[in-house]
C-alpha cells in the first residue's frame, strides 16, 4: 500500500491510495452530518446530499446521471451522524471527468425549487418507512434516549416538521457554514472487476460476457481470473441489442451487434443479466404511470409500493433512487406481491 497524505494552502486534505490498476474510487468526505445540525435543521444535512445530484450551473440533473453512465461509471452518497460523503468509480482514463463532477455538485449545486418540493416528497416518505419499520424505530428511541436533547440523538433523516420548512436560502446556509475546504477530505484509489461474471458460474452451466470493449478495464489479476474460468466466453466489440422470446415467452437467445463492423448475431442463452446503471428503464410507462425529473416511479401518497393504476405495483432499483440494493428491492417486492395478491382476492 502506497498512501499518500497531503494538506493545501486552502485546509483541504488529499489522499491518495495508488494502484496498478485501470479505474480509480474517488471520494469527497465533508465534516458535516446531522449531528452539526440545530434542532430547527434537523434532516437538513441529509436533504443536502440528495439535492446534490439534482443539478448545477454546468449541468442538470439528467445530464449528470448520463456523463456517469455513457463512461460505465457509478456515483453515490450517503449522510451519517457525522459526515456527508458524495463518492463515484470510474475507469482510470475517466479521472478527471470523476473529479470535475464531484466538484461540479458540491461547489456548484442551483437547488432549483421544484427539485426541491419532490425530494421533500421523498424524504418525507422515507420518514414514513422508517416510521413503519419496527428496527429502525426502536433504533431512533434508544439514540434520543441516550443522547436527549443532543443533535447526535435526533433521526438522520430529521422529521416531518422541519422537512416540511427547508427552503433553497437554508440548503445554501447549511452549505456554505459547513462545505469548507479545511472540513473536507478527498481521497481516491480503488480497482474495476468483474464479480457478476464469476459470481453467475456458481448457478449458470456457461456464462457469456458481452463486452463493448477488445479488452477488460479490470486489474490484472481480477481479468486474468474471468477470462481463465472455464464457464465464461468473452464476446468483445460488442452489446446487446435485444432478447429474443421463444415460442414458450422464455428467453431463447440475445442479439448482439458488433460495434466495429455492425454485424448483428444471436448467442442462445436461457437468461440475461444487465448492469442498470442510474438510469432507470422506465421509458414504458411514460404518460401511464407517475414518474419523478430523473425518470424513478413515484408511488401514490400512503403507500410505498401502490400507483394511480389499480392492480400495477412497484418494487426494487426502478422506484429506489436511495438504497438501489437488492435486499431493499426484495423487501419491497415482497410487499408488491402481497398488494397484488390482495387486489386479486378483492377484485374476484
Amino acid at each position: 500500500m502506497n498512501v499518500e497524505f497531503k494538506k493545501l494552502d486552502n485546509g483541504l486534505t488529499i489522499i491518495n491510495d495508488k494502484m496498478n490498476v485501470d479505474s480509480t474510487s474517488i471520494g469527497v468526505w465533508v465534516g458535516s452530518g446531522s449531528s452539526k445540525e440545530t434542532e430547527n435543521e434537523s434532516g437538513i444535512a441529509h436533504m443536502l446530499e440528495h439535492m446534490a445530484f439534482k443539478g448545477t450551473v454546468n449541468r442538470n440533473a439528467e445530464q449528470i446521471a448520463q456523463e456517469i453512465e455513457n463512461v460505465g461509471g457509478d456515483i453515490n452518497a450517503y449522510t451519517s451522524k457525522e459526515v456527508t460523503a458524495y463518492y463515484l468509480k470510474v475507469l482510470k482514463e475517466d479521472t478527471d471527468l470523476g473529479i470535475d463532477i464531484l466538484a461540479d455538485i458540491i461547489k456548484n449545486s442551483t437547488f432549483p425549487e421544484e427539485e426541491i418540493e419532490r425530494e421533500r416528497g421523498v424524504i418525507i416518505s422515507e420518514i414514513g418507512q422508517s416510521i413503519d419499520s419496527p428496527d429502525d424505530k426502536v433504533f431512533e428511541n434508544f439514540n434520543t434516549t441516550a443522547y436527549k436533547n443532543q443533535s447526535i440523538g435526533r433521526s438522520i433523516l430529521g422529521n416531518k416538521d422541519t422537512v416540511s420548512r427547508f427552503k433553497q436560502l437554508d440548503l445554501k446556509k447549511f452549505l456554505l457554514s459547513n462545505y469548507a475546504p479545511e472540513n473536507m477530505v478527498v481521497s481516491s484509489g480503488g480497482d474495476s472487476a468483474c464479480e457478476e461474471a464469476l459470481f453467475l458460474t456458481r448457478f449458470c452451466s456457461k456464462v457469456t460476457l458481452v463486452h463493448r470493449r477488445d479488452e477488460l478495464r479490470a486489474s490484472k489479476i481480477m481479468a486474468e481470473r474471468t477470462l481463465a474460468h472455464e464457464k465464461i466466453n468473452a464476446v468483445w466489440d460488442s452489446a446487446v441489442e435485444e432478447i429474443l422470446p421463444g415460442e414458450d415467452g422464455k428467453v431463447r437467445a440475445v442479439q448482439t451487434k458488433n460495434l466495429q463492423t455492425g454485424e448483428t448475431s444471436e448467442i442462445s442463452c436461457k437468461g440475461v443479466f444487465i448492469a442498470i446503471g442510474h438510469l432507470p428503464n422506465t421509458q414504458p410507462f411514460e404518460g401511464i404511470l407517475d414518474l419523478d425529473s430523473n425518470g424513478y416511479l413515484v408511488p401514490s401518497a400512503g403507500s410505498m409500493v401502490k400507483t394511480k393504476v389499480p392492480g400495477v405495483f412497484v418494487a426494487g432499483d426502478c422506484a429506489d433512487h436511495v438504497y438501489r440494493q437488492a435486499i431493499t428491492a426484495a423487501g419491497m417486492g415482497c410487499q408488491s406481491a402481497i398488494e397484488a395478491e390482495r387486489w386479486l382476492a378483492e377484485s374476484d
